[in-house]
């Protein structure tokens, strides 16, 4: 598991909703205490210039998922990417704004998380195939 904390930016057609950037600032607050980089998540469809955008948003990193099947936002699609990725990289913590979009991204990979609510961390990663770490911390109301 990294000490990363990865932001997840949301943009349609290659424009950036400006919470992504607000939540790259919060991810920096955090990244400094925990010894870790504040990495953006770019999904999408051509949209590397948006991975230097984040990096010079103050992003030390970026993990761009490129794809044509990712050119319009579908939720499915977008929520496979993300938790491929996170599980693949094991990020801390993962911030997603709460732009319309943000807010159903969450909630829709939040399914893993009513899934465990109540087990013991010993049966977390038996009963979701995997593991990100033996805490879960979920709000409804995103920052």
């Amino acid at each position: 598991m990294e000490n990363n904390i990865w932001v997840w930016i949301d943009q349609s057609g290659g424009i950036v909703d400006p919470i992504a950037w607000e939540m790259i600032s919060a991810g920096r607050s955090l990244a400094g205490p925990m010894g870790g980089q504040v990495v953006a998540c770019v999904l999408g469809d051509g949209v590397d210039g948006l991975a230097q955008a984040a990096i010079e948003r103050g992003a030390d990193t970026a993990i761009l998922v490129d794809d044509a099947t990712l050119a319009l936002y579908q939720l499915e699609a977008y929520a496979a990417s993300l938790v491929g990725v996170a599980k693949e990289h094991q990020p801390a913590v993962l911030l997603i704004g709460a732009s319309s979009r943000g807010r159903e991204l969450a909630a829709y990979t939040a399914a893993d998380v009513r899934r465990i609510k109540g087990l013991g961390t010993a049966e977390i990663s038996r009963v979701l195939g995997y593991s990100n770490g033996d805490e879960v911390i979920h709000r409804d109301d995103l920052v």
